[in-house]
């Protein structure tokens, strides 16, 4: 019987629920329509079968039964990534339909083939969606059999794309889904598939499998990377050829040596025996692998897209092709004797270091492209494109000159001298059939060679532009061509990414809920703090999300040897951060920065930056002379602003590992980042919990790993072997979920042969109790040192110079041979114990973890220790490198070498006392002190440290805490042993003993200081000023007052505006804004309201003109204090909150307290003040206490609590007769007046007689 014919239109179409709209997309039996759903209003898709063009009855009879079969296999998937069944059914003229979600999208063919190749990630999220589509069928037993891109259809959700799985027309079920009744379509009676998108068993006629369906999709995978089907070919029987010869597919160059590769390769495995069935099991493998390190080569174009020109094609344009490559040349130049050399030795040695270098830039991919005399071409990126190819011929050229550095170090042939001239270039170049390309990129590499000097790499700005996030470069130019750079050095983030990246089975494990935690937006600032023990894996998470991120990052790391270093580590970012090499080109690139800035005073800026940098201030610009916390709140908002700044506002990730070693001022950085205005993105980590100091980051901790992510570690090591579950559970209880541990824990397992396969699975040969492994990871890191044959020695003093050291000073402080040494680090490298970061003038080693540089440190006794670091010191000195003195003072200390220790420890302390590093000054001041008890010094020796150390406890512990008495306790009993000509030790003595005698309140030893210090101004006015205007602090609070009014003017006429604007550095406040204030304050107490006001008002505002937000504060403190005399609550708290404002803003702490306790006085808050009393107790200020007693007094009687008001009032009268705070007992005996008066306690009257008896002998009007 022949079946009708039929012929699809809109018009022929007819049905009551649904009305065609548009043609859509039209196959070989059939078309498919948007169309709507007229009950719903919905938009759908109908799908019409077309016999129109079949006249074959038996032919219209299968496609019939393939419509039916699709309809049958796609009402039993339910995924949202494959495109649903709505409904199905037959037309009144007998048209077949089904109607199907309707998707918005393209077809991956067409996307690929408008938009050309795809990221990996894109990649990945396509393919790893059709992959679990995939999984859904294959669990109902349903082979897609046509996984092609046309049947792939994307549409946008969001940023990502939505995948939608089309056309299961040729589908079928596999034999064990299969029923009786389900009818099959067999080979001979169509073509099933495309052949390009086959499996070899689907072409040979063979029952497919699941197998068949993840073979193609690894085909369409390989295509979304390159652009290109997987297989191609001229003719159908060609393709048929590729797929059913026994070569394996072609993996993309980029893949060979990567895990994705290797998953890639078990999928088209045409083996079918041998190929992966488990589509679960392969997604979840894919998601698990680390893809960020690969970058898919970008095509280049032959010309413009929209130029229109006619192509002549001769005979010597066929075949050709152009190729985006980068070109390395090298000159390996051999410097000798001719006269005591034998010159066919010579030609043997450099034969050899020249098949060394080809060797070496083998192993990175390279091709050689020739050799001419001492001269070797590389292509990278040739013959197969590879778009890391810059980064690696960068790697192959200093990894080439850290060999020939080593070979020259050797003293097998002391006269004999090899020297590394390489130049590189990328560029696109024209490849005619097989053979290399040649012209301008490979000329211009070699012009760059031939202009290298000795040990240098030059290169263009092509390979600076595209390698700056990897690679330090510094601007040299040749000639008139500026655009050339010299390689410096990898950046340590590369040696660090290039280590872990290139690890085997280096796939990261668990950490899902902490990538997310650390979840950041383009353009906001983001501060995150991940807290963990030594190896939970804490630098592995950060690279992972860095990775993942896809946003560039700069890491520095805190080391223990620097932990007395201020801000060593930021220090160090910045550096990196700026990409400038030089001393000169960083101060230049800084003040370029920070002229033009907006919210930056460039006038303090610059010149504190560079002064904490270490470089010189430049013409213009004076020497910061400011008081320590207004320097720092300079120095931390010029680094935020810095920071701010990105290349074309590009996201960046500043990263600083180890915070438990950061210096304090890097913390208090940290602490106080978040507050600032200008915007950055970082990650901090840190062994300990650090929530004190960092209040305004977000937390993230890394716990131990669960035994299910344990699993999957031991599982990823031991690949491609698989481990038993018992081997998983004794790993599990013995590592405790600590991810190094494991890793070690295994290596340990594999390197003593203590593994065999069993029944197919990994197991211990011997019973678990007899292990012979460390049961903690830091015995397990001490056994793996133990093991080393001859390493351990150079590992021990490596760990004394730090967890990294270079080989200069290695090499210097050992006794060993250099030869000895660079095998002995060649052994530790190959141990994984130490990775390197190349730099053309030395390669710098890094421990691998920390706890590796412990572990090889602690194993030395004392003694060695002792040696060890005294070796070190000498090395380093004799380096002759700046900026070296707080490592320097470290050595020798522990090197027992206390002569030198003094040295640089009062360098040190010098140093860190004007950069306001107060911590770092204390610690350098104390070792001086110690070592002095090992030597004979001079009293003025020692007397210069303790002024030191009295400044920096005075600015952190309080101006007269327990560690300033019992510094100041000393200083006066070395004072006799001073030499007369001392002046200037002697003046800052007593000058120092003068202020901790004021703030204690002993005012007439401080009277003692002042008149001995006076001695020694030598016609000093400024001095002489600020020594005059103390005693007249002093005076006031005695209730000398007329004797008080005339020092403070006196200092007033002394001080010269233009002299003497840097004393609040020189004596800790300034002299003009400290006399006006007292003397403020003593017209206050004299009723003398309005010229009070005046007087502080010239306080501030010559604070003002200053800049000095301390001084600013002292002006203002004294008019609260002046307001709160003069009983004026409104002037009090009206002036507070500028003080206070002030302090929360810039993060001052000095006047908080006092202002705070003036506060409580107006607002009647007798705890805070209270509270802020006993403070200022604590830290041992015992002056101004009848002030402040009486302030705590007065709101305790506005609060009805008269008997403590009376008890404190009755304290604060004995406190200050005892001191001679005779100024405050006036308005101490009215509060006691008004308390016991309150109380009705008999002698009011008397204490009122004492108010006017006090006021008449200080001559106030009160």
């Amino acid at each position: 019987m022949t079946l009708p014919s039929q012929d699809i239109s809109e018009e022929s179409f007819q049905s009551d629920q649904y009305k065609l709209i548009t043609k859509v997309g039209e196959g070989g039996f059939g078309r498919v329509y948007k169309a709507i759903d007229l009950k719903t209003d919905q938009i759908l898709a109908i799908k019409i079968l077309n016999l129109s063009t079949e006249s074959n009855p038996e032919k219209q009879a299968r496609l019939r039964l393939r419509f039916q079969r699709e309809i049958q296999l796609c009402s039993q998937l339910n995924h949202p990534n494959i495109i649903k069944l709505l409904d199905h059914g037959e037309t009144s003229t007998g048209q077949f339909f089904a109607a199907f979600e309707y998707v918005d999208g393209v077809p991956l063919s067409k996307y690929i083939r408008v938009e050309g190749k795809l990221s990996v990630e894109s990649t990945i999220n396509i393919m790893m969606q059709v992959l679990d589509a995939l999984n859904h069928a294959h669990k109902k037993g349903i082979v897609h059999r046509d996984i092609k891109p046309a049947n792939i259809m994307l549409c946008r959700q969001g940023l990502a794309h939505q995948v939608k799985v089309l056309d299961f027309g040729i589908g079928t079920l596999t034999q064990e889904f299969r029923q009786q009744s389900f009818e099959t379509i067999t080979i001979t009676q169509e073509s099933l598939g495309t052949p390009s998108y086959s499996a070899p068993e689907q072409l040979r006629g063979e029952p497919p499998t699941a197998k068949t369906d993840l073979y193609v999709w690894a085909l369409v995978f390989i295509e979304c990377l390159t652009g290109e089907p997987a297989i191609s070919g001229s003719s159908v029987a060609a393709i048929f050829q590729q797929q059913l010869s026994k070569s394996s597919v072609p993996i993309p160059p980029f893949l060979a040596n990567h895990p994705l590769g290797t998953l890639l390769n078990k999928a088209l495995n045409k083996n079918l025996v041998d190929r992966i069935e488990d589509s679960k099991w392969l997604f979840e493998q894919l998601e698990k692998t680390h893809v960020a390190d690969i970058v898919v080569p970008q095509a280049v174009p032959d010309r413009d897209p929209d130029e229109q020109s006619t192509l002549v094609v001769s005979p010597t344009t066929l075949g050709a092709e152009r190729k985006f490559i980068t070109v390395l040349a090298i000159c390996i130049h051999c410097e000798f004797d001719a006269e005591s050399q034998d010159l066919e030795v010579i030609n043997t040695l450099q034969r050899d270091q020249i098949n060394i270098a080809i060797d070496c830039a083998a192993r990175f991919g390279a091709m050689h492209v020739g050799t001419l005399g001492d001269t070797l071409l590389f292509y990278f990126g040739f013959p197969q494109a590879n778009d890391n190819a810059a980064r690696l011929a960068a790697r192959t050229a200093l990894q080439i000159n850290s060999q020939i550095s080593q070979r020259n170090r050797y003293e097998a042939c002391p006269s004999l001298e090899f020297s590394l001239h390489a130049g590189l270039h990328s560029g696109v170049v024209t490849a005619y059939g097989t053979d290399a390309p040649e012209g301008y990129t490979a000329n211009y590499a070699l012009w760059l060679a031939r202009n290298a000097n000795k040990q240098q790499i030059l290169c263009s700005r092509d390979i600076e532009a595209k390698l700056s996030d990897y690679i330090e470069f510094s601007d040299h130019p040749i000639g008139k061509e500026r655009g050339t750079f010299e390689i410096l050095g990898e950046r340590v983030e590369e040696a660090i990414g290039f280590l872990r990246t290139s690890q085997r089975n280096d796939h990261f494990v668990g950490r899902s809920n902490s990538l997310k935690d650390l979840r950041m937006e383009h353009g906001l600032a983001s501060y995150f703090l991940l807290e963990g023990e030594a190896g939970i894996g804490k630098s592995r998470t950060i690279l992972e999300f860095t990775n993942q991120q896809k946003w560039p990052y700069l890491v520095q790391q805190c080391l223990p040897e620097n932990q007395y270093t201020g801000l060593q580590p930021i220090l160090a970012l910045l550096r990196s951060h700026l990409g400038v090499s030089t001393d000169e080109d960083t101060s230049q690139l800084i003040q370029a920065l920070l002229e033009g800035a907006q919210g930056i005073e460039k006038h303090h800026s610059i010149p504190v930056m560079l002064t904490w940098m270490g470089l010189g201030i430049p013409e213009g610009y004076t020497p910061p002379i400011m008081p320590a916390n207004d320097m720092k709140q300079v120095l931390f908002q010029t680094l935020a602003y810095l920071f701010s700044i990105t290349k074309n506002d590009e996201n960046l990730i500043y990263v600083v590992e180890d915070l438990h070693w950061a210096d304090s001022i890097t913390l208090e950085f940290f602490n106080l980042l978040p507050t600032l205005k200008f915007t950055s993105q970082w990650i901090v980590s840190s062994r300990k919990t650090t929530s004190e100091e960092l209040t305004n980051w977000k937390k993230v901790q890394l716990g131990a790993f669960e035994k299910d992510d344990t699993k999957k570690l031991v599982i990823n090591i031991f690949q491609p072997d698989v481990p038993s579950e018992d081997l998983i559970e004794l790993v599990f209880e013995r590592c405790n979920g600590n991810p190094l541990f494991v890793e070690e824990f295994c290596q340990q397992l594999k390197d003593k042969d203590l593994l065999a396969t069993i029944n197919g699975k990994l197991n211990l040969v011997s019973d678990s109790s007899q292990l012979n492994i460390p049961s903690s990871l830091q015995d397990l890191l001490q056994y793996k040192l133990d093991s080393l044959s001859r390493g351990k020695e150079t590992a021990q003093l490596a760990s004394t110079i730090g967890k990294a050291f270079d080989l200069a000073v290695l090499s210097s402080a050992s006794p060993l041979s250099i030869d000895q040494i660079q095998a002995d680090i060649n052994e530790l490298s190959s141990a994984d114990l130490i990775f390197v970061q190349r730099m053309v003038q030395g390669d710098t080693y890094y421990f691998k973890h920390a706890l590796i540089k412990e572990a090889a440190y602690h194993s030395m006794p004392p003694e060695i220790k002792c040696t060890q670091h005294l070796a070190v010191a000498r090395a380093i000195e004799d380096q002759e490198a700046l900026d070296r003195e707080e490592l320097l003072a470290h050595h020798y200390f522990v090197g027992e070498d206390f002569v030198s220790a003094v040295k640089y420890s009062k360098l040190s302390a010098q140093r860190a006392m004007s950069k306001s590093a107060y911590l770092q000054a204390i610690h350098f001041g104390d070792q001086s002190i110690k070592s002095f008890s090992h030597i004979s010094a001079s009293a003025e020796e020692e007397l210069e440290t303790l002024q030191t150390l009295s400044v920096a406890h005075m600015l952190t512990s309080g101006w007269a805490s327990a560690s300033v008495e019992a510094i100041q306790k000393r200083t006066r009993e070395l004072l006799p042993a001073l030499k007369t000509e001392s002046k200037e030790l002697k003046f800052g003595t007593h000058w120092s003993l003068a202020t901790f005698n004021d703030v204690r309140g002993n005012h007439r030893q401080t009277h003692f200081e002042i008149e001995n210090a006076l001695e020694l101004t030598s016609g000093d006015e400024g001095k002489e000023a600020a020594l005059i205007a103390l005693r007249g602090h002093t005076r006031w609070m005695q209730g000398q007052v007329q004797a008080a009014i005339n020092d403070c003017r006196r200092a007033l006429d002394l001080y010269d505006d233009s002299k003497h604007q840097n004393h609040a550095a020189v004596f800790g406040h300034d002299t003009k804004v400290f006399a006006l204030s007292v003397l403020a304050i003593l017209q206050a107490f004299l009723g003398k309201e309005s010229e009070s006001e005046h007087l502080c008002q010239l306080a501030i505002e010559h604070s003002e003109s200053l800049h000095s937000l301390h001084s600013v504060c002292m002006a203002k403190s004294y008019l609260c204090a002046c307001y709160w005399v003069l009983k004026n609550r409104q002037g009090v708290l009206d002036t507070a909150k500028d003080v206070l404002d002030i302090c929360e803003r810039e993060h001052l702490s000095n006047w908080v307290g006092v202002t705070n306790i003036q506060v409580a006085w107006a607002t009647d808050d007798t705890s805070t003040a209270d509270q802020a009393v006993s403070m200022l107790k604590a830290i041992g200020a015992t002056q101004l206490q009848g002030i402040f007693n009486s302030i705590v007094a007065e709101t305790m009687i506005r609060n009805h609590d008269a008997n403590a008001a009376l008890k404190r009032v009755e304290d604060g009268i004995v406190q200050s007769k005892e001191v001679g705070d005779y100024m405050f007992l006036p308005e101490l005996f009215r509060l006691k007046h008004l308390a016991m008066k309150e109380l009705n306690l008999p002698g009011a009257e008397e204490s009122l007689s004492e108010v006017e008896h006090w006021n008449h002998q200080l001559g106030l009007v009160l």
